[in-house]
């Protein structure tokens, strides 16, 4: 199935291409710290059965969490702690 995810960016600037570097400025900021905040992603995608477009909205972490819960836990900088906890 094929999903398209959107990420949104509002700024102030002085200008498009200012505003262009700030919204990137932020995205390599949730890159790196995808749990800070309320980041929403909105999901679309068509249902297969009913042809109908469907939306979902979530924070980053809500998505990580429900797919790879130890790769939040690494990038919060808990599964070292698991990790060594375990030993």
């Amino acid at each position: 199935m094929k999903y398209t995810v959107t990420l949104s960016f509002t700024e102030e600037a002085d200008s498009p291409s200012t505003a262009v570097m700030q919204a990137f400025q932020e995205m390599c900021h949730l890159v790196a710290n995808p749990c800070r905040g309320q980041n929403i992603a909105v999901v679309e995608w068509i249902q297969e059965d009913t042809g109908k477009p469907v939306s979902e909205s979530m924070t980053l972490d809500e998505g990580i969490i429900k797919t790879e819960p130890l790769r939040l836990a690494q990038i919060l900088g808990f599964r070292h702690i698991l990790w060594v906890g375990g030993k």
